[in-house]
């Protein structure tokens, strides 16, 4: 360990002691990050958090977390996220816990702690809460920031035929697509750029970089003239490495093929004339905020939980694949299907609160401090 580790290690021990110390009266709200690329879902409901008087505190266990250098007004903590992060589960006393890190007091790294009066979970994806998550995900949150009405079916289910407590299923929206469509809105017509947003997702075999069918698809577009941007999920970056050089490594002397790693860049998702992935969650983002169809390598449905079919449910991103997308074989030319015109009327029936969502959010937050709260079901 370098003398510049050991000095963040003891500094992050520093900082958890002095977040746990500070009493729990004054911390009204606290967010958990458990890196830079959640800070789009967070960011808008803090930005009107701001607006009161509330005190908030924002943790992070990366240390490149926008979010810890965002505002004087927010007290910040950059911590690991190993022991350090353990320790702070267990002795947690807040108020409201607002995160995006699933499987609460479910593994022995993310205890529950009967000190935090309010555990809230903010839905990172549009992706339905059955399939692409572990069996039991949510179970142990309080309230569930729900992004559309299918999510809440979902859950509702779930406890039925689990028998568990019901939770607060709270009609949020989602923070990053309002980020997304903002962004979009500053320029008021959106200029799309000829080339290729090639995303694969992570986390089992339907990920196109997990299961080696990246490089034969990056092939083919790059035979159909199109510049191409490969742009793995964030937790491929972490977890694939050997599989990521290796994409690298194939296309590296080919000027069309470019390898994107920045996290927290969105101008490349906008600009994109063409997204291909296979079942990851940024097609719906993609399509929502764009308006444009995405073109989907055919594979086995991502089911991180293999009793999601329990629900009798089909997953949201299941059924929307038809609607905003194609699939594409690799063989027609990309540029050959028709658009889809009902994209955003799709968005408008499916998502809740778009581009008020972070303010509904922020309300809602605001009603569990006063002295008898009103649940929002």
């Amino acid at each position: 360990m370098t003398l510049k580790k050991i000095k963040s290690y003891i500094n992050g021990w520093i900082q958890l002691f002095r977040y746990l110390s500070i009493e729990k009266e004054d911390k009204h709200i606290t967010f958990y990050s458990e890196g830079k690329q959640y800070w789009i879902c967070y960011k808008g409901i803090i930005d009107e958090l701001l607006k009161s008087e509330h005190k908030i505190y924002f943790i992070s266990s990366d240390s490149d977390d926008p979010g810890l250098h965002y505002s004087n007004d927010i007290q910040t903590f950059s911590i690991d996220e190993k022991y350090q992060r353990l320790m702070l589960f267990k002795n947690l006393n807040t108020k409201i816990l607002i995160t995006t890190m699933p499987d609460l007091d479910n593994f022995p790294d993310f205890p529950k702690c009967n000190k935090t009066d309010h555990y809230i979970y903010c839905l990172h994806s549009l992706m339905s809460t059955h399939f692409a998550y572990n069996e039991g995900a949510f179970d142990n949150f309080d309230i569930i920031f729900c992004c559309g009405d299918y999510q809440i079916k979902e859950i509702r289910k779930t406890e039925a035929i689990y028998n568990l407590k019901p939770k607060i299923l709270f009609k949020h929206g989602y923070s990053k697509l309002d980020y997304l469509l903002n962004d979009a809105k500053k320029n008021e017509q959106l200029e799309f750029e000829p080339y290729v947003l090639f995303a694969p997702g992570w986390n089992g075999v339907h990920s196109l970089v997990e299961n080696g069918k990246a490089i034969e698809y990056i092939s083919k577009v790059i035979k159909q003239g199109y510049k191409l941007y490969f742009k793995p999920h964030p937790e491929s970056l972490k977890r694939s490495k050997l599989e990521i050089n290796n994409i690298i490594r194939e296309f590296c002397n080919d000027k069309r093929f470019v390898f994107f790693d920045d996290i927290l860049t969105v101008n490349i998702i906008l600009h994109a004339k063409y997204l291909i992935t296979d079942w990851s969650g940024i097609a719906i983002e993609y399509a929502f905020a764009t308006g444009n169809y995405v073109l989907y390598i055919d594979g086995p449905q991502k089911s991180v939980n293999k009793n999601g079919d329990r629900l009798e449910m089909k997953a949201f991103e299941a059924s929307i694949r038809k609607k905003i997308g194609y699939i594409w074989d690799g063989s027609k030319m990309i540029s050959e299907y028709d658009n889809k015109k009902d994209i955003k009327n799709i968005m408008r029936e499916n998502i809740f609160n778009i581009l008020n969502s972070d303010k509904i959010a922020s309300d809602y937050i605001a009603s569990l401090l006063k002295p008898k709260s009103i649940n929002f079901r």
